[in-house]
């Protein structure tokens, strides 16, 4: 503690100058700092069963996971299902992400096909009805497998929905509705097995979007009324997004309302308005050192790392604070810079260590944690604690010297601290003239 007071004296402009050449080789790293949500993270690890479980995940592609192109509008047309088709054959193309096997994709037209044609390779609910199949061809007259008209997508669904093969099973029913109030096709989908591993969810979204180009392509011109991937993975990267944009908001307005309360306070109570910002210094240098201190560690934001940044601002401004309430108490009791600096970091410096270290042992026992997102939590979070520490009891005080020095605050109160020792000088004189007289 000492040496904190006695660098914050006699060399606070090197001091901020190391800080800031560390904040800034933090904060280029911090920009890298990612979203993740990856529900691998909640499994135990070192235990025998998520290592078979992560093992068959990586090198088999079977999944239960599965996803959906939702097309909304009036879809009964050949444009619809012919965008359909396109994109069943983009994600058929084959990439990490979607299953391209046709018959894991299920969809109105692939329900047609299933129930027209006898082949199992695009027929593995085996519905065949030899009547729609005449139809279906009936209607395909180049045999690409799709209706070739308005009126012929029209025709074979009004057969399965509420004609002759309204009883017969097939799969078309499932994956579109008609509305019998406005007597059209509304709502139809696309469900295709994909592959996030529970980790890569916005590579399945963008992937699926880019398949689904074609269909996109009706919504802008018009044709339906919307398409949207949805499922799982959507949400999931949707949810993630959030977060993200949750936690930066509200580490934004809680900086601006810190700023602006601490200013009102410290004008109130000492009439010192500028120890609001100074004082809220080291709080925004810790949120950068912890954010670049995780991008260094290999750890990103997920639903626990993220309430990293209120605990960063809530926990460096309570230390902060009592720094700087210290320090101009102190000035008004002592009326010099050097005391107030010397009995500021060496008395509240220290109760300080001993609360953070404290605080930094309790979340530290997180480290040994089974569960890996409750792991980096902790250890963050002791982390946080001590950066917090650090700069209150270290950097502030340079800047609270800087301050005093260039408000003249430490020059009038030095001043004022010589006056007081004059005084006392002649008045232990006058004491020992009276002695002497008697």
């Amino acid at each position: 503690m000492e040496l904190g007071a006695k660098v914050a004296i006699e060399n606070p402009q090197r001091v901020l100058a190391v800080v800031a050449a560390i904040t800034l080789i933090t904060g280029y790293a911090a920009m890298g700092i990612s979203t993740e949500f990856n529900f691998n993270d909640f499994l135990p690890e070192e235990v025998e069963i998520t290592e078979h479980f992560h093992y068959l995940q990586d090198e088999f592609s079977t999944s239960n996971e599965f996803s959906f192109i939702y097309i909304s509008g009036s879809v009964a047309t050949f444009d619809v299902f012919n965008q359909i088709n396109n994109t069943q054959v983009e994600l058929s193309d084959g990439d990490d992400w979607v299953n391209s096997d046709q018959s894991m994709m299920f969809s109105p037209l692939n329900g047609m096909r299933d129930l027209a044609s006898n082949n199992s390779d695009i027929n593995p609910f085996d519905f065949y009805n030899s009547t729609f199949e005449e139809l279906f061809n009936s209607n395909d007259a180049d045999g690409n497998l799709v209706p070739d008209s308005d009126e012929g997508v029209r025709e074979l669904l009004d057969w399965i929905m509420i004609g002759d093969g309204k009883q017969v099973p097939n799969m078309v029913s499932n994956f579109i509705y008609y509305d019998e109030e406005t007597d059209d096709y509304t709502v139809a989908y696309i469900l295709v097995n994909t592959k996030s591993k529970n980790a890569y969810f916005s590579e399945v979204v963008e992937e699926l979007e880019k398949d689904s180009e074609g269909l996109e392509s009706l919504e802008t011109e018009g044709k339906v009324d919307s398409v949207v991937v949805t499922g799982f993975p959507a949400i999931i990267d949707v949810v993630v997004n959030t977060i993200n944009e949750t936690m930066m908001g509200s580490i934004i307005y809680t900086i601006i309302l810190s700023f602006i309360i601490l200013t009102a306070i410290f004008e109130y109570t000492d009439k010192q308005p500028w120890l609001g910002p100074l004082t809220m210094i080291p709080v925004l240098l810790v949120l950068v050192w912890i954010l670049g201190t995780m991008v260094a560690i290999g750890y990103a934001l997920n639903v626990f790392t993220i309430l990293i940044g209120a605990l960063t601002v809530g926990l460096g401004v309570t230390y902060a604070i009592h720094i700087s309430h210290r320090f101009i108490e102190e000035m008004e009791y002592n009326h010099s810079l050097e005391k107030a600096v010397n009995n500021t970091v060496k008395n509240t410096g220290s109760a300080l260590f001993g609360a953070a270290m404290t605080t930094v042992l309790g979340f530290g026992v997180l480290f040994f944690a089974i569960l890996p997102p409750m792991k980096q939590f902790g250890t963050m979070t002791a982390l946080t604690i001590f950066y917090s520490f650090l700069a209150s009891v270290w950097v502030l005080p340079s800047i609270l010297v800087l301050w005093a020095r260039y408000t003249n605050l430490g020059k009038g109160n030095d001043e004022q601290q010589d006056q007081d020792d004059v005084e006392e000088e002649e008045s232990d004189k006058e004491e020992e003239k009276e002695e002497s007289g008697l």
